[in-house]
C-alpha cells in the first residue's frame, strides 16, 4: 500500500508540538514531575478529592461527568495524551519501503489457534473511523503543516491527527468497493470486494454476473437501472 510520506512527516511533526504543549499544561496544574506516569496522575486525582480504579479511556470519560472543573481539565489532558492511533504514522514512516509502499501488513494463518490471518506493521484493519466533515481540509492542514489553524479549527489535535490516519494511505485508483444510493440498481443492491471475490472463489455464476452488470452501469452513468436476478 502507498503511503503520503509527506503527510505522515508533518503529522508526526504536529503531535510532538502537540503533546509539548500538553505536557506543559498539566505540569502547570499538577505539577507533577511526569505527567505521563500513570501512578502519579492517579495519586493527584486521590489527593485532590477523585478516586479512580484506572486511566482508561472509559474510566477517565465516566470520571469527567462529576469531576469539578480543574480535575476535569487534567483529565481530558489525560485523554489527548493517551492517543494511541496517533502512533501509527510512527509506524508508517518505519514500515514505507524506499518506493514509499509499506508491504507484508497482513499474514496468512497468523492466529496459531483459528489460522485466521493477521494484521502485521501497521494493523490496517483497525484504524479510527473519521467524523469530520471538511476531511480534505484537515488534511491539507496537516500536510501543509499548519498547526496553529488545525488547533484553532478542531481544537483537539490528537484526535484530528488519528482521524487522518486513514488518508494517509493512497489509492491505486478511486475506486469505491460498493455502489451507494446513486449508483445501486433499481433493487437497491450493492455488491463489495468481499462479496465479487466470494462468488468468483465458490463460482456462484449469479453473483458474478451481477458484478459485471454493476461494473458496466458504473462506468455509464446515464443509464437508470440494471437488469438483474433476484
Amino acid at each position: 500500500m502507498l503511503i503520503d510520506r509527506e503527510l505522515v512527516k508533518s503529522a508526526i511533526g504536529m503531535d510532538t508540538l502537540s503533546r509539548q504543549e500538553l505536557v506543559f499544561r498539566m505540569k502547570a496544574i499538577t505539577d507533577l514531575e511526569n505527567p505521563n506516569s500513570v501512578p502519579q496522575v492517579k495519586t493527584w486525582l486521590s489527593e485532590n478529592g477523585l478516586e479512580v480504579d484506572s486511566l482508561g479511556k472509559k474510566d477517565v470519560k465516566a470520571a469527567l461527568y462529576e469531576a469539578p472543573r480543574e480535575i476535569r481539565e487534567v483529565l481530558e489532558l489525560r485523554l489527548q495524551l493517551a492517543k494511541s492511533s496517533v502512533k501509527k504514522y510512527q509506524v508508517m514512516e518505519n514500515a514505507a519501503c524506499s518506493d514509499d509502499r509499506a508491504r507484508g501488513m497482513f499474514q496468512f494463518y497468523g492466529a496459531a489457534r483459528t489460522g485466521r490471518w493477521s494484521g502485521r506493521l501497521i494493523q490496517a484493519q483497525n484504524l479510527k473511523r473519521n467524523s469530520i466533515e471538511d476531511l480534505a481540509v484537515a488534511r491539507a492542514l496537516v500536510k501543509g503543516g499548519d498547526y496553529e489553524a488545525v488547533q484553532m479549527l478542531y481544537g483537539d489535535v490528537p484526535d484530528t491527527l488519528s482521524q487522518l490516519v486513514r488518508t494517509a494511505f493512497i489509492p491505486r485508483k478511486a475506486i469505491g468497493s460498493s455502489y451507494r444510493t446513486s449508483r445501486r440498481s433499481r433493487h437497491g443492491c450493492s455488491l463489495g470486494s468481499l462479496g465479487k471475490g466470494g462468488a468468483w472463489i465458490s463460482s456462484q455464476r449469479m453473483g458474478i454476473s451481477t458484478a459485471r452488470q454493476l461494473h458496466r452501469y458504473s462506468r455509464s452513468p446515464s443509464k437508470n437501472t440494471v437488469k438483474m436476478p433476484i
